[in-house]
């Protein structure tokens, strides 16, 4: 053999050996915490896949960085940073799990919104059916028309994130206080086999005006009020025309989520005493399983459906 030869023969020996280390490095990264993306979309961002193809492919690098920091796999991390054909390999089935986690929220909302809402489960069309196509029979449901009706009010103002008060109307100086936030959360953190809560109890700790408190961090509760909308928006489709469920994808829903996040943002801005306060109850009252209750709340419930002005006058 020549020495060009050997010198070519050595070179291809060096890119085997580099591409089985990489091959390796993959498959040990996948045994790791690098593709799991839950604590970002919980405490950072949902949808870091909602920007163009550049930035999404900034934010999954960041996840990967951040993991390989954590996991002190530091081949890893150099891997990434030099090697373009590596990350994107990393990132694939970073995204796969990332939509399968967001796909959690959704399913645990649209099995409590048809009671959460009164929206009268038993009106839903079976699969091959739709309100349009029992009409044309003859089979139109008043149930469902109503049920319709309630959908569209829900949906002005996101009038779903509101409780409503014994004659129904909407408490609007309460943002996010309906039951099926809390109903969520309490499953989603307390209610598993493998708790949220169990790994992650320290990131949920703020510190605010010198108090050390537990709160929910607004990014998960923009996600579950984002889950809320489209399990509400899939259960008005099937109603109408029997459509299937949109993926619970960033193009379908950032814009709601960013929306909600937004508005979190103003109330505090604007409240910030209220806004942690509200936080921190949801927090509570998820642990609990259930939503506290005081005895001025419930002197309140009942003070808001009597109508003092019609008792008898004292003599």
């Amino acid at each position: 053999m020549t020495r060009r030869s050997q010198a070519q023969a050595d070179i291809g020996d060096q890119r085997d050996e580099k591409r089985q280390k990489v091959e390796e490095m993959e498959a040990e990264a996948a045994k790791t915490e690098m593709h799991q993306p839950q604590p970002v979309i919980v405490f950072e961002n949902a949808f870091p896949d909602a920007s163009g193809p550049q930035l999404k492919l900034r934010w999954l690098r960041k996840i990967l960085l951040d993991a390989a920091e954590d996991t002190q796999q530091t081949d890893v991390r150099q891997e990434l940073l030099a090697n373009s054909r590596f990350l994107k390999a990393l990132c694939v089935p970073l995204e796969t799990r990332m939509c399968i986690f967001r796909s959690h929220f959704r399913a645990i909302m649209a099995s409590k919104v048809g009671a959460h809402y009164g929206l009268m489960v038993s009106s839903v069309p079976s699969r091959g059916q739709s309100i349009r196509g029992r009409a044309a029979r003859g089979e139109a449901s008043c149930a469902s028309d109503a049920a319709i009706e309630r959908l569209e009010k829900l949906f002005e103002h996101s009038r779903y994130m509101y409780p409503v008060d014994s004659t129904g109307n909407f408490k609007n100086n309460k943002p996010y206080a309906h039951p099926i936030f809390v109903d969520g959360l309490a499953e989603f953190l307390f209610a598993s086999r493998r708790p949220f809560i169990m790994k992650h109890a320290a990131a949920f700790e703020v510190e605010w005006q010198g108090d050390r408190r537990t709160e929910v961090p607004a990014p998960l509760l923009a996600l579950l009020a984002t889950a809320v909308y489209a399990a509400l928006l899939d259960y008005k489709n099937r109603l109408i025309i029997n459509k299937k469920p949109a993926d619970f994808s960033a193009d379908a829903f950032a814009e709601t989520y960013g929306g909600h996040l937004k508005a979190l943002q103003e109330v505090e801005r604007a409240k910030p005493r209220a806004y942690h306060q509200m936080l921190e109850d949801m927090f509570q009252q998820a642990q609990c399983g259930r939503r506290a209750t005081s005895t001025d709340a419930v002197a309140a419930d009942i003070l808001e459906g009597l109508d003092l002005d019609m008792l008898p006058e004292d003599d």
